[in-house]
């Protein structure tokens, strides 16, 4: 065979191949949100209660073309009445534990009935698909096609909650947020970001965050009537990683609520929300429909 034949063929053979091989697969990003809330309660009878409540979601950003893919791996919660826990659950992909004292749980997927397995099903990523623009505002997302009653729209809202836009070329701006508190409430408006002094020696950029948000929804049964969060804190920036990757926002919670029969709770106190990067997840490449169990 001719040699300049046979280099034509094998090159067709081999390029392919090599370049499939050099095909990058999607940067994936591990966070992790921490809420705590110390929310004073009381009402028209003169009673008085104090819940301390403490929450944790794991979750991956997965980059796309032109957006991000966000699975949740792992969510729990504490709440404690004073120093007594009442109530306690952890669920990932491959089990759900709950101390309750009245329903204690211990399950794993491969026991899971019919129920339970649609929750374990919402820890099969991808949550949502994100679509964003030039600055990584979101321009449209879409879910899974029936959110469970762990990993609903409020879920949702808190694994964006750190991930506004970031226009390269602005000092200062503002971005939609929706702020989920837990027992049905949660905060809309915009909050302000204003990038504060130079970057760090690794290029990180520093930015304030202020603003109100108005409280809607409802606390258990309750309808709120009135409320505010007072919002507060800093966030950081890694333009070589275009993402934000840690935070702390001081959320000073105030809000009026109407049970059915008519008698008013009213709700206030400090809660703290926290974006910390994941041990491990520097750098880590792979498909985000892995699942760290």
């Amino acid at each position: 065979m001719n040699v300049r034949i046979y280099l034509t063929i094998g090159s067709l053979l081999i390029v392919p191949h090599f370049a499939r091989a050099q095909e990058a697969k999607p940067e994936v990003l591990g966070f992790r949100v921490t809420v705590d809330g110390n929310i004073k309660l009381t009402n028209d009878a003169g009673g008085k209660s104090n819940r301390r409540t403490i929450a944790e979601v794991d979750y991956r950003n997965a980059r796309t073309k032109d957006g991000v893919d966000v699975g949740v791996d792992r969510f729990g919660f504490r709440v404690l009445n004073g120093n007594q826990e009442i109530d306690q659950l952890e669920v990932s992909r491959t089990r759900l534990t709950s101390r309750r004292i009245d329903r204690p749980l211990d399950v794993t997927r491969s026991a899971a009935g019919p129920g339970l397995l649609a929750v374990f099903e919402q820890f099969d990523p991808p949550l949502l698909s994100i679509k964003l623009d030039s600055s990584g505002g979101e321009t449209s997302r879409k879910t899974k096609d029936e959110l469970g009653p762990l990993l609903g729209a409020r879920m949702v809202d808190l694994t964006r909650l750190f991930h506004p836009r970031f226009p390269a070329e602005e000092s200062k701006w503002e971005a939609p947020i929706v702020l989920p508190f837990g027992r049905g409430q949660h905060g809309t408006g915009a909050l302000r970001y204003a990038k504060k002094g130079e970057p760090d020696k690794d290029g990180k950029i520093t930015v304030d965050v202020t603003g109100f948000l108005k409280v809607t929804g409802t606390h258990d049964v309750a309808e709120i009537k009135r409320g505010e969060y007072k919002v507060a804190g800093t966030q950081v920036y890694d333009p070589k990683l275009r993402e934000w990757v840690s935070g702390k926002l001081t959320v000073a919670v105030g809000w009026d609520a109407q049970l059915p029969n008519g008698m008013t709770i009213h709700g206030d106190g400090p809660a703290t929300y926290t974006l910390t990067r994941r041990e491990g997840s520097a750098k880590t490449k792979g498909s985000a429909r892995k699942s760290n169990k």
